[in-house]
């Protein structure tokens, strides 16, 4: 399983679930921090701006240890609206076009895939991100002000 933070212009962190190990709100904490840490790497200069982050309502996501780091990174979370699993920006748009892209790959090694992921995810055009966020502005909760 891949799990990809991404914003307007690119992605910021892949992280790649290997086998049949689940989510828990303790290796999503440390994922969390893995991500901040590649946001001041990749945005430098720009985290006093501020974050909107947003995940989906998943178990580990919305536990109380996973929301004591976001408040503690400061964080804004944008809530995820409860009426459609596919309303998340990499369900609906990034997922879909990678699935597309590796449709009928086969992959000799798990490092083949993750390579084939990686380099995929960052050799999309400009404006492919923000055109995936303009299309899930519609469905987002996003704070106004």
């Amino acid at each position: 399983m891949a799990t990809i933070f991404w914003h307007s212009d690119r992605v910021i962190l892949t992280d790649f679930l290997e086998g049949e190990r689940i989510v828990m709100a303790s290796s999503y904490k440390a994922l969390l921090r893995k991500l901040k840490t590649a946001l001041a790497r990749k945005r430098r200069g720009k985290l006093h701006l501020g974050v909107l982050f947003h995940h989906d309502n998943a178990l580990a996501h919305s536990s109380r240890t996973v929301r004591t780091v976001l408040r503690e990174f400061r964080w804004e979370v944008i809530p995820h609206a409860p009426y459609g699993p596919d309303v998340a920006p990499s369900d609906f748009f990034l997922f879909t076009k990678l699935k597309e892209h590796l449709k009928g790959t086969l992959f000799e090694s798990m490092d083949d895939a993750k390579r084939a992921v990686s380099t995929w995810c960052n050799t999309q055009p400009p404006g492919f991100y923000k055109e995936g966020l303009r299309r899930w502005r519609p469905y987002a909760e996003v704070p106004r002000g």
